[in-house]
């Protein structure tokens, strides 16, 4: 199974233009060090027969792939997503660190195992995050105090 992260990478690439594999597969496995040539070449393999892009052969060693028009349209509905649900946080958040305490939370909860994902292990895990940056705000604050 190829992940959303992978494939959202791979479709982010390609939306500024056709790239060869070898391409693809050296500026992925830059951004995820978990990413191997197998898996770039199964999620270009998936991703072709959804219809999200296109593999242009123009000879043997001449290959390129690029992303379709259904791939495009994914990328701008996910773009709008995200940048309303951003925008969201953002009004209905009262404090900045709300929003750093999300950030690392969404990204770590793609790193830990399945069972952590439970809701209240997420809820125990962002409350230590808020904990350790009131931590960190609070000694910053002193030390700026104290040396100026």
């Amino acid at each position: 199974m190829v992940s959303s992260r992978v494939l959202s990478l791979i479709l982010m690439m390609l939306y500024s233009g056709p790239m060869r594999p070898s391409e693809i597969i050296e500026e992925a496995t830059k951004e995820s060090e978990e990413l191997s040539e197998q898996s770039v070449y199964h999620a270009l393999k998936k991703m072709q027969e959804s219809g999200l892009v296109r593999k242009n052969e123009r000879g043997p060693k001449n290959v390129e792939y690029e992303i379709t028009d259904k791939g495009k349209e994914l990328v701008n509905e996910e773009y709008f997503k995200a940048r309303d649900t951003l925008i969201s946080v953002v009004r209905h958040s009262v404090r900045k660190e709300d929003i750093l305490v999300g950030v690392l939370i969404a990204d770590l909860l793609e790193k830990i195992p399945a069972e952590w994902k439970a809701p209240e292990k997420v809820d125990a895990l962002r409350n230590h995050f808020k904990d350790q940056l009131e931590v960190m705000i609070t000694s910053t604050t002193l030390l700026l105090r104290s040396i100026s």
